[in-house]
């Protein structure tokens, strides 16, 4: 980073069960990040099928866990129709929006 000028840079996770090559987990991003907080700022990734997929199922625990730890909150990207709504609903009750705090 500091060779090609770039002060800071943002970490994602990319955390779902279809991705086989390159899985990387939010846990391992918010770790990862902690060695330099004032340059890399961890994303991480809520995928909305764990648990039950139900339409009643309660994220924020998850959510306010990852920006306790300093993360920012990405939905996962799907095709519109498969967009479940509950986690969609969630991230403002756990005080962040879809792209950040």
């Amino acid at each position: 980073m500091d060779r090609k000028g770039i002060e800071k840079a943002v970490v994602l996770a990319i955390e779902n069960p279809e991705e086989l090559d390159y899985y990387v987990p939010s846990t391992y991003i918010l770790k990862s990040c902690r060695r330099y907080p004032d340059r890399l700022i961890p994303f991480c990734n809520v995928d909305p099928r764990i648990g039950t997929s139900s339409p009643d199922t309660d994220f924020r625990s998850i959510i306010e866990g990852y920006v306790e730890q300093g993360a920012r909150i990405r939905p996962p990207i799907l095709r519109a129709q498969q967009r479940p709504a509950p986690l969609r609903h969630r991230l403002p009750e756990a005080g962040t929006e879809n792209t950040g705090r």
